[in-house]
């Protein structure tokens, strides 16, 4: 049985100069030609490529959500999610961890009910080797974020200069209104772990994992 000239044949080549990546690289060439022999008239476009660099920084947020969105929409077993969720959860725990060294306790918050137990159960084995403490929560969030937001506002709470400071201060000043509240809820637990006597937890070095 011979087979079909449809399955024998190999599809045709696209010649290089229709990909992305090959378009990309003449324009750059082209670019730095255009500046190099005809530096004014490269000057005189410049506005055309901060539009065009403004441009893609406004798709790349759209871009993205739609992504995430296709690929979850896309999943037959909505159980994969979650699953798919946990496993980035547990994988910067673990880095966190290994960044901070093993001579840094780790307190893990523990959730009321049977599931947040067996989730701090997993996370304590997953930590073995590390002196990490699983300690139920008490009481509602902004119960649990006055002691600190009392030393915040008389000036005693210092904020390392990085670049994650925005958000988080835009999560404090929204608390406890905004969408988001973990980095307030880790302050929190921080800084209450911090205070404990001597000998209970307090170490010269302390990361709380939330």
């Amino acid at each position: 049985m011979q087979a079909s000239p449809a399955t024998t044949a190999a599809a045709p080549r696209k010649p290089f100069y229709t990909h992305l990546y090959a378009q990309v690289l003449t324009a750059i060439v082209f670019g730095v030609l255009l500046g190099y022999f005809y530096p004014q008239l490269g000057e005189q476009m410049k506005p055309l490529g901060d539009g065009f660099i403004k441009l893609i920084k406004m798709l790349i947020a759209p871009i993205i959500f739609c992504t995430v969105v296709h690929g979850i929409a896309s999943m037959e077993d909505m159980k994969k999610v979650g699953r798919v969720g946990l496993k980035g959860v547990r994988q910067l725990i673990k880095s966190t961890a290994e960044q901070d060294g093993r001579h840094c306790q780790i307190s893990l918050p523990k959730d009321p009910g049977q599931a947040g137990k067996v989730q701090a159960i997993d996370f304590t084995k997953m930590l073995a080797g590390w002196n990490v403490h699983a300690e139920a929560e008490t009481g509602d969030k902004a119960t649990r974020a006055e002691p600190v937001a009392a030393q915040a506002y008389h000036g005693n709470l210092l904020i390392k200069r990085a670049n994650w400071n925005d958000d988080f201060l835009e999560e404090l000043c929204l608390f406890p209104a905004a969408a988001h509240d973990d980095q307030v809820d880790a302050l929190s637990g921080a800084f209450a772990r911090l205070l404990m006597p001597q000998g209970e937890f307090s170490v010269s070095c302390f990361r709380g994992l939330y």
